[in-house]
């Protein structure tokens, strides 16, 4: 079991780690949007914002509730 643990806690945290630059480069396309006034820039980076967020959430969330899941099992 520990090898599936760390399996599925390596996926977790990838995702985790993806989601958390996502945010990070749509913050910057943020700041471009306000500096330049542009609406569409700016919604954009928003709705890249909030589902990045929901991405990093999601992944570690479900990992650390399989793993919980994995350890309850017993042969």
């Amino acid at each position: 079991m520990d090898q599936a643990e760390k399996v599925i806690m390596l996926i977790a945290a990838v995702l985790g780690v993806v989601s958390a630059v996502g945010i990070m480069l749509n913050v910057n396309k943020l700041r471009e949007g306000l500096d330049t006034g542009d609406d569409r820039t700016t919604t954009r980076a928003i709705t890249g914002i909030v589902i990045n967020g929901v991405m990093a959430v999601a992944a570690t969330g479900l990992g650390a509730h399989a793993i919980g899941l994995l350890g309850k099992i017993q042969f």
